[in-house]
């Protein structure tokens, strides 16, 4: 009979010495443009959505769409929101109406506008691609710091 014993405390020495390699991800510059290449990649699709309907008679909205700059939280936690940016160029009827608002209607609907729901449709059709790319991307970080890059 063969007799078999590992010392517990070796395992968690490895796993603690790998896991304090491992600094606050988000913290981690690299996660910054790892952000930035999904909200572009987003806004894309976004554009791409519009045209397909046929939402593109001025092309003003469909150019405002971009991502935002990284936020940082009091958590150090970094976040990126991409819309619909600025104000349209003013017309006979319309005057200073943001570009946001006009998402907004085309997403929801009005009276005179039927709801496309271009926002939420394309997040759903894309948004397991965009979480892979970030996931691939931390993955990488941790990878690298793992490494000691």
């Amino acid at each position: 009979m063969a007799k078999f014993e590992f010392d517990i405390k070796q395992l968690e020495n490895n796993i603690v010495g790998r896991i304090g390699k491992i600094q606050n991800v988000s913290g981690n510059p690299a996660y910054g443009s790892i952000l930035q290449r999904a909200g572009a990649r987003l806004a894309e699709y976004f554009k791409g959505t519009l045209i397909s309907l046929g939402k593109d008679d001025t092309g003003q909205l469909i150019d405002s769409i971009k991502p935002t700059d990284v936020k940082i939280t009091g958590n150090n936690e970094k976040s990126i929101d991409v819309y619909p940016h600025g104000m349209r160029k003013p017309t006979a009827r319309q005057r200073g109406v943001r570009n946001a608002m006009v998402g907004f209607v085309h997403e929801y609907g009005s009276s005179k506008v039927k709801a496309s729901h271009w926002m939420s449709n394309t997040v759903d059709d894309v948004g397991d691609e965009i979480a892979q790319m970030v996931a691939d991307g931390v993955s990488q970080i941790i990878e690298n710091q793992l490494k000691g890059k």
